[in-house]
């Protein structure tokens, strides 16, 4: 794969890619290196990406892990019924009713910026969000914050 890494260099590497995560506008490509090792590359960019041989895509070996699905945080709001067919679909979601139409949800997500998108896009179906996935969605964020400068790529 040809990419342009964060700092603006372009470069090269040879990586099985199983799939491109994007996260705050970061692009990371997940997979592994010819020795068979799990890599994250965090990049902004992917100017060429080759095919391998058939022979090559041809592996019985567990996905590579992303470093950015680690950790999640409970969330819980309460929104009225017409979201329920769209948010029984999630996974770990438990829906209580509440009266007058309305569902308490409580669910985990691992991206906090996706919630927040959610919540907006949907605002006039969500009532409330509890005052505690606010402080922990902040939490979340600042200690993600802090640590973007400490990661490797």
């Amino acid at each position: 794969v040809e990419y342009v890494d964060v700092t603006g260099e372009k470069c090269k590497k040879r990586l099985s890619i199983e799939r491109i995560v994007v996260d705050e506008g970061i692009y990371w490509l997940v997979g592994r290196s010819e020795e068979g090792e799990p890599q994250n590359l965090r990049i902004s960019g992917i100017i060429r990406v080759h095919s391998l041989p058939k022979e090559g895509n041809k592996r019985d070996i567990d996905p590579a892990p992303f470093k950015g699905d680690g950790k999640k945080t409970p969330v819980s709001f309460v929104c009225d019924a017409e979201l329920l067919t769209q948010i029984s679909e999630f996974p770990e979601v438990r829906i209580e009713e509440k009266g007058d139409s309305k569902l308490r949800v409580r669910m985990t997500v691992s991206h906090d910026s996706w919630f927040v998108v959610f919540c907006i896009s949907h605002s006039k179906h969500i009532v409330s969000v509890g005052p505690k996935s606010i402080r922990d969605l902040i939490v979340a964020r600042a200690e993600r914050e802090l640590s973007v400068g400490g990661q490797s790529s």
